[in-house]
C-alpha cells in the first residue's frame, strides 16, 4: 500500500461556524421565540380568563377553531393558494383535520382539569415523551419520562382518591394528545411535499372548524331543547287547570 501524499490531501477548515452547523437557522429564531411566547400567553389566559370561569371547554375549543379558520380563509382570499396545487389529497386532508380537532379538544380538556404550567410542558413536548413511550429507543430516557410523569401526577393528587378522579381525565387528555399530536406529525409529513408545510397546516386548521361545525350544532340544539322542556311542561300543567 503506497504512503498517503501530504500534497494530494484535501484541505480541511478548522474555522468552526463552517465545521459545525446549528440546528436552527439564525433567522428563524425570533419566529420560534414569538411563537413559543404567544402559545405560552394564549394558555395561562384561556385558563384564567375563560376555563377557571367555567365556560366549558367545547366553548372554548368552538371560539379557538372560529378564529383559526376565519384567518385561514382571510388568508385564502388574499393569496389563492389553493389555485396553486395541483392536487389535494382529500382523504389526508381529512384525516389531519380530525386529529387538528382531537389535539385541541384534548388540549383544552387537560388545561382545564390540570395547571397551566404542566399543561404547557407536556403538550409542547408530546411528540417526544410520548414516542419515547411507545417506541423506547433508550432505556434512561424512557425511564426519565416516566419519573417525570410519575412525579407530577403524586404532586397533583396527593394520592387522595378525590384528587384521583379530578385530575385523572386531564392526564388522560394530554395522553390522547401526545397520540393524535404523533399521528398528526406523520400525517401533514405526507401532505407536505404535495402541497407545502404552511398549506397542510392551515388546510387542516380550517378542516378542523368544519368537523366542529356539527357538534356545535347538535349542543346548541340540546341545549336549546333543555331550557324549553320546563317551560312546556310548566304550560302543559298549567292548561289542566280552569
Amino acid at each position: 500500500m503506497p504512503v498517503p501524499d501530504a500534497r494530494t490531501r484535501n484541505k480541511i477548515s478548522l474555522n468552526p461556524s463552517k465545521v459545525l452547523s446549528t440546528s436552527i437557522p439564525g433567522k428563524l429564531v425570533p419566529r420560534i421565540v414569538l411563537s413559543n411566547a404567544l402559545f405560552v400567553f394564549a394558555v395561562y389566559a384561556s385558563k384564567e380568563w375563560l376555563l377557571n370561569f367555567d365556560v366549558g371547554v367545547f366553548w372554548v375549543l368552538m371560539r379557538v377553531l372560529a378564529c383559526g379558520g376565519l384567518g385561514v380563509v382571510v388568508w385564502e382570499i388574499i393569496t389563492n393558494q389553493i389555485s396553486k396545487r395541483k392536487s389535494i389529497e382529500w382523504s389526508v386532508l381529512g384525516m389531519a383535520s380530525l386529529l387538528q380537532f382531537v389535539q385541541y379538544g384534548c388540549l383544552f380538556t387537560a388545561l382545564y382539569r390540570l395547571s397551566p404550567s404542566r399543561v404547557i410542558i407536556f403538550t409542547h413536548f408530546s411528540t417526544y415523551w410520548i414516542g419515547s413511550l411507545i417506541s423506547p429507543s433508550s432505556t434512561r430516557k424512557t425511564a426519565a419520562v416516566a419519573a417525570a410523569i410519575l412525579i407530577s401526577v403524586l404532586s397533583d393528587t396527593e394520592l387522595f382518591t378525590a384528587n384521583v378522579r379530578r385530575y385523572a381525565p386531564g392526564y388522560g387528555a394530554l395522553v390522547l394528545h401526545g397520540l393524535s399530536s404523533s399521528a398528526l406529525d406523520h400525517t401533514l409529513g405526507v401532505l407536505s411535499p404535495s402541497m407545502g408545510t404552511t398549506f397542510s397546516t392551515a388546510a387542516s386548521v380550517l378542516g378542523a372548524t368544519i368537523f366542529a361545525l356539527p357538534f356545535y350544532i347538535f349542543r346548541s340544539f340540546v341545549v336549546c331543547a333543555f331550557h324549553l322542556l320546563p317551560t312546556q311542561e310548566f304550560a302543559t300543567n298549567i292548561s289542566f287547570f280552569p
